[in-house]
Parts: structure tokens; C-alpha cells; sequence
């Protein structure tokens, strides 16, 4: 078989000096932390057509600081000191549609790591791994990249589990028919040290005090021979909160980062700086041709009052940096706290990124709280990351699985983790208010059972009584004829 032929170049070769079913590697200005090992590939048909695959980084071994590890001009055959990686799925889908398996060819030719475990364990530490062809990239999307060029539909099924003395797993199950598999809960009264638990997992999973394991039918037992994979590589710490400054004590920013309104010295981000993380995300996500993507997550926003008009404009302007932050900055602390965390997931969040959020209902209504999960529920089932909640809201317990709710209890100074078992996905309000809340004994609640108890309400009279609410009505029937079921 004739060797393939791969030009590299500032542009492509004129149609006349192409040569039919070979490769172009377009050189590309953008530097990782220094190293310059971006590429544009692009397929050369039988009629010496352009075909654009995707983005390819390639590095090698001894690959110094503002180096190219290509030299201008053909390239037949790179040596064992090569590596490569694609940064995203369509780069191997397009690949994998590639004719006379040419594609498969040109993932070993350049040493493409998600193609060969070998060449991934043997360049596993390298620094230009780690600073630029998986600066984006997580272990796990790289072992998504080898089912999607096998052909293999579906996503990754993976399982956390924090604390080897008491584990709780949070697992990711897409054989469901839901797609919030993705999404977990933690409950539990006010005190209890709901916030407290989701910073000991942020804790916990920078220290690498975790498992995670793929779950998936995917072959990973041999990359895991002799090599320590991080599969979950990074936790983000959600939290808008104007009371709870106690931002999680951790330096290593390679593995955590906070998202919110403190600066981590004891005050608040100032309104530029807020503009400013909130400009370079969308900016990042212009630059990488996630305009559909974008479109796709803030949707949800349109139908929520007073801020649809402004999703609108958004929309409009998409690609007008200046006149959206503009915007931006002229919403309502509710709206712009939404738009703001949505921006910064959509640029942030992967596979093998933990996100834990603590209580998103505090500054939201429910409306914009819903709009908000369904938008957050999109980025999950984009890029198959986990998201586990703090939460009071019985809104959010409505679209989380009742398997994926961890309920926090206390005793004395012991905590303990239990499942709930009540159904919590689509759940009717008053009842996940009552069962999974314990809200049951306070508000009108308890003047409702007073009222059953003392036979002012009672089974002749409940369905003519007009000084009460639907809500406690229905209390009312549950309490008189003895279910809980309403």
C-alpha cells in the first residue's frame, strides 16, 4: 500500500500540485501555554477537494517552548517520539466516514493516543500533554474518542464514589430512558452541613481521595495497568451566595475553581470583573465555533418573563462581543446570575468535570429557577458531566432521579447519608414539600392538622369548605382519610 501522504503548510497546496486522497495540516497561530501544536486537517478527495475533518493538536517528546513539531512540506512516516490528539468527537466521526479505511491510517500515522493506549501511557506525563492537547481534553473524552471512531453510539457510564470508610457513589447511568442521569441531589434540613458536604467532596476530589470507574462497555483494563488515570480531573464550586464566604481552602487551580460573587480574600468581585469572566467565556466559546451550542442551552431562557427579549437580542448579536456585554450588565441581579453561570458552565464544563452547585434557588424565582435546570440539564447531556446539587428546592428535586438523592441527617455531631425513598423525578411539589423536606409539622401545615384533629375539618364538610387553599385541601383529605399519596 502506497505510504499517505500529509502536506503541512500556512495554506493549502494550489488544486493543480494536490494529490488526490492525501491530507493538509494547516498551521494555526494559537499557542497552549507556549507550545504551538494546533492544526487544521483537511481531507484531499479523488477530486482534489478540500474536505475541513477538524482540529488536531501534535506534539513530540522533546518539543520545546514556540517550537512547530512539523516542518513545512510533505510528511510520510513521523518517528516514536510523535503523539496526537483530536479535540473533539466530530474531528473522529469525520475520520471514521473517511473512504478505503484512510482515516484509521491517519491516526497511526500521526500517533493519535485516543486511537493507541500505548502511545498515551507511554507519553502520559508529558508536559505538552498535559499544558495543550488536553487542555480541553479530558482522560475520559479521550476514551469517548475511541468508541465514537469504533462506531459506538452512546455515552460514557462512570460511577464517583467519595469516602472508602463510608462510600457514596454518584452515578451516571444512560441506559435510563431520562437524561438527567447526570444530576444529583443532597438534602437535608437547614444545619445539617449541606454546603459542608459538597466542599469535603471538592476537598476530597482534589486530594485524589476518590474512585471513579467507567462503567461503560468500553476495553480500559489494560490503560489502567501500571498507569494512574485521573479520570475525573477537575471540581468547580458553584455558589452565589452573599452569606457563605467560606469559599473551599484549595490552591490547586490545575483541579478546582470556584464560580461565584466572592473574591476569596473576604470581599465581592467587583461588577468588572464579573463582565470580564463572563466576556472571556463567551469569547472562548465564539472562537471555538459553539455558536449552535450556545443557542441550544440559553433557549430555555426565551420563555421566562422579561429576560426573553434580551435571549432574543442576545441571539441577534451573537457574535457582537461588546453590545452583549453590554446587555449583560444592564439585567436584573436574578437574570444576570442565570446568564452568567450559563456562559461560564457551556465554557467550562466536560466529561470528567464534577460541578457541585450550592442552593441555585436562592436568588431565583421558579420560573427562571426551571428555565435555568432545563438549560443546565442540556450542558450535562452535551458533555456528559456530573452536577450534583445542595438544595432546598423542591423544583430541582423534581428533575432529579430518585436514585441520585442523598439525603444528609444529623445526630448529635454525626452525620449520616441515606437514599430517599420517596419518587422525586416529576413529583408533585406538596408531597416532595411534606415527604423529602419534612415540612409537614410548621406553617399552615400543623394549623391544618390542628384543624382535622379538633373536627372543625372533617370528611362531611372538607368539600364545601371555601376558607382554605387547594394545597390544604389536599392535606386536609390526606390527614382525614389517611393517605399520603396526593
Amino acid at each position: 500500500m502506497e505510504a499517505l501522504k500529509v502536506y503541512v503548510g500556512d495554506v493549502a497546496p494550489a488544486s493543480i500540485a494536490r494529490l488526490a486522497e492525501s491530507f493538509f495540516l494547516r498551521n494555526s497561530s494559537w499557542d497552549d501555554y507556549s507550545y504551538e501544536t494546533t492544526y487544521t486537517l483537511f481531507y484531499i478527495d479523488k477530486e482534489k477537494e478540500l474536505l475541513e475533518i477538524g482540529t488536531v493538536k501534535i506534539a513530540k517528546s522533546d518539543l520545546k517552548h514556540y517550537e512547530r513539531p512539523l516542518a513545512n512540506g510533505y510528511v510520510e512516516e513521523l518517528s516514536g517520539k510523535y503523539f496526537s490528539l483530536g479535540q473533539d468527537k466530530s474531528y473522529y466521526s469525520a475520520l471514521r466516514e473517511l473512504p478505503n479505511k484512510v482515516g484509521e491510517s491517519l491516526l497511526a500515522m500521526l500517533k493519535d493516543i485516543a486511537f493507541d493506549r500505548e502511545v498515551w501511557i507511554k507519553n502520559k506525563t508529558s508536559e505538552a500533554l498535559c499544558d495543550s492537547l488536553q487542555r480541553n481534553v479530558t482522560s475520559l473524552d479521550i476514551i469517548s474518542y475511541q468508541m465514537v471512531f469504533k462506531g459506538e453510539k452512546g455515552k460514557l457510564d462512570y460511577c464517583l464514589t467519595i469516602n472508602k470508610e463510608k462510600p457514596v457513589s454518584f452515578l451516571i447511568n444512560h441506559d435510563l430512558p431520562f437524561k438527567n442521569s447526570n444530576i444529583h441531589a443532597v438534602i437535608g434540613n437547614n444545619g445539617v452541613g449541606k454546603t459542608t458536604y459538597l466542599k469535603k467532596i471538592a476537598k476530597k476530589i482534589v486530594a485524589g481521595e476518590f474512585d471513579c470507574k467507567i462503567l461503560s462497555k468500553v476495553n480500559t483494563e489494560y490503560v489502567d495497568d501500571g498507569i494512574d488515570i485521573d479520570y475525573i480531573e477537575k471540581v468547580l464550586f458553584v455558589s452565589f451566595s452573599a452569606f457563605d464566604n467560606n469559599i473551599p481552602d484549595i490552591k490547586n487551580k490545575y483541579k478546582f475553581d470556584y464560580l461565584g460573587l466572592h473574591d476569596g480574600n473576604g470581599g465581592f468581585k467587583d461588577p468588572d470583573v464579573l463582565s470580564k469572566e463572563f466576556s472571556e467565556s463567551l469569547n472562548n466559546l465564539i472562537n471555538g465555533k459553539q455558536l449552535k451550542y450556545i443557542k441550544k442551552v440559553l433557549k430555555p431562557l426565551k420563555n421566562v418573563d422579561y429576560l426573553g427579549e434580551h435571549i432574543d437580542y442576545f441571539f441577534e448579536h451573537t457574535e457582537e462581543l461588546p453590545k452583549i456585554v453590554k446587555m449583560y450588565t444592564e439585567l436584573s441581579s436574578g437574570h444576570r446570575i442565570v446568564l452568567h453561570t450559563l456562559v461560564l458552565l457551556m465554557d467550562t464544563l466536560h466529561q470528567g468535570v464534577v460541578t457541585l452547585f450550592d442552593e441555585p434557588e436562592t436568588h431565583l424565582h421558579p420560573p427562571l429557577l426551571g428555565a435555568f435546570l432545563q438549560s443546565l440539564q442540556i450542558i450535562c447531556d452535551t458533555y456528559n458531566g456530573l452536577l450534583i446539587f445542595a438544595t432546598h428546592s423542591p423544583i430541582i428535586l423534581q428533575e432529579v432521579l430518585t436514585e441520585n438523592v442523598l439525603v444528609l441527617r444529623r445526630s448529635d455531631n454525626d452525620v449520616t447519608y441515606t437514599r430517599t425513598d420517596v419518587v422525586t423525578y416529576g413529583q408533585n411539589v406538596s408531597k416532595l414539600t411534606r415527604t423529602a423536606f419534612g415540612y409537614q409539622n410548621v406553617g399552615f401545615h400543623n394549623t391544618i392538622s390542628e384543624l382535622v384533629e379538633n373536627k372543625i375539618l372533617t370528611k362531611e364538610n372538607i368539600s364545601t369548605y371555601d376558607r382554605i387553599g387547594s394545597e390544604a385541601t389536599k392535606i386536609a383529605w390526606s390527614l382525614l382519610y389517611g393517605s399520603d399519596d396526593v
